[in-house]
């Protein structure tokens, strides 16, 4: 501070304040540190170094920068630089946590702007220190006047317990917040149990599904093929007749020649579908079935199905083909294995088969026993439906 002087405090209308000194003159104190609601009222000090500590709260922040309620008379201008904090109360005791650093951008007669310094997190309500090495501007004399204890204590102790209610009030908000988040969460766990048993019934509705639509799928097959058909009669050799009558030519008279008359018999005759052959095209077409599904193929894949597949769930045909197209071209690589297929009945035109498909893809891997209802159309086996065990 400059040169020595009388000077007066005046009165703060909230925070506290003390002043700090290196050399007293006329006061019969050799203490080096003198605080200021320790003078007695109308006291006059002759002081040659000073320091404020000045405390303002922080009425709104907004972008970085916050607005405090003093300014320039009570001492404050531009560029000086605040400490940031807030007070915790825990059970009896009240804590000081400190938040970071701001610089006076602005300052008016009653209100300054606060820039905040770093990417830290200001709050309404918190509280700013400055330690000014200097009076107030508002000052008449060139020195500081000490006020009563009395009124200094009072607003010290007004300051303290409005820090204290609002601290108060922070912490029953923050419990009524962890209350309601308590209640979403047990909200959200009751909503999961309920979808997982709608899942359940869900999946067992379909599964009862598909063992009626299966049932429909063969009761329509045995309508359109009956179970026993003749077999087409093969036509044999025609029978070769021998003339056995003798005849003696005119001219000669040796012993008769017997004459045989020539049929032609015809190179191939037709023959029967042999059931070994039909069983292999329909393994065959299996495997086929398969191996486009394995290889991503989804064209040749969904020629497999016959136009009178029902898809499941009452899908139409448009809109299975689209989910099967996106389950099928969706993972990086699909490998789909059949195992122990056996055909459980075959008819003029329909077949029905068994197996146990292995899915196996980037995602997932599953395996599950499935019945193949295939109907012939124009020399090829196609699937009717699809039933899974």
């Amino acid at each position: 501070m400059g040169p020595a002087g009388l000077c007066k405090l005046p009165r703060r209308d909230s925070g506290a304040f003390k002043v700090e000194h290196s050399a007293l003159d006329g006061v019969g104190i050799g203490d080096p540190t003198l605080l200021a609601i320790m003078a007695l009222e109308g006291v006059k000090l002759v002081i040659t170094e000073t320091i404020l500590t000045l405390i303002v709260t922080i009425s709104s922040v907004h972008q970085g920068v916050a607005t405090i309620d003093k300014g320039r008379m009570a001492g404050l201008e531009v560029g000086d630089v605040g400490l940031i904090y807030y007070q915790l109360t825990v059970g009896a005791e009240t804590k000081r946590i400190d938040v970071g650093e701001g610089t006076l951008v602005e300052v008016e007669d009653s209100q300054s702007l606060l820039e905040i310094n770093g990417e830290v997190v200001v709050r309404p309500s918190y509280l700013v220190e400055f330690d000014l090495p200097r009076p107030p501007s508002g000052s008449e004399e060139a020195g500081l006047t000490v006020e009563s204890e009395s009124a200094l204590r009072s607003e010290t102790e007004e300051v303290a317990s409005r820090d204290q209610e609002e601290s108060a009030e922070f912490a029953a908000r923050q419990q009524a917040l962890q209350d309601e988040l308590n209640k979403a969460q047990a909200d959200i766990a009751g909503l999961t149990r309920q979808l997982g048993l709608a899942d359940i019934a869900q999946r067992k509705l379909l599964d009862e599904l598909a063992v009626t639509r299966s049932e429909l799928s063969r009761l329509r097959i045995a309508e359109r093929c009956p179970e026993t058909e003749a077999s087409p009669e093969v036509e044999g050799p025609p029978e070769i007749e021998v003339s056995t009558e003798d005849e003696v030519p005119p001219e000669t008279g040796g012993s008769p020649e017997l004459e045989t008359p020539t049929t032609e018999i015809p190179e191939s005759l037709p023959q029967p579908d042999a059931p070994a052959s039909r069983k292999a095209k329909v393994l065959a077409m299996v495997r086929d079935w398969a191996g486009a599904w394995s290889d991503q193929r989804v064209d040749d894949y969904l020629a497999f199905y016959a136009p009178g597949f029902q898809p499941p769930e009452g899908q139409s045909r448009s809109e299975w083909e689209s989910h099967r197209r996106a389950r099928i071209q969706g993972p990086s690589f699909i490998e789909v294995t059949v195992e122990n297929p056996e055909i459980l009945a075959m008819e003029a035109g329909s077949a029905r088969v068994q197996l146990r498909q292995l899915y196996r893809s980037d995602t997932i891997k599953v395996a599950a026993n499935k019945i193949l209802e295939l109907v012939e159309e124009d020399g090829r086996w196609k699937i009717l439906a699809e039933i899974l065990q």
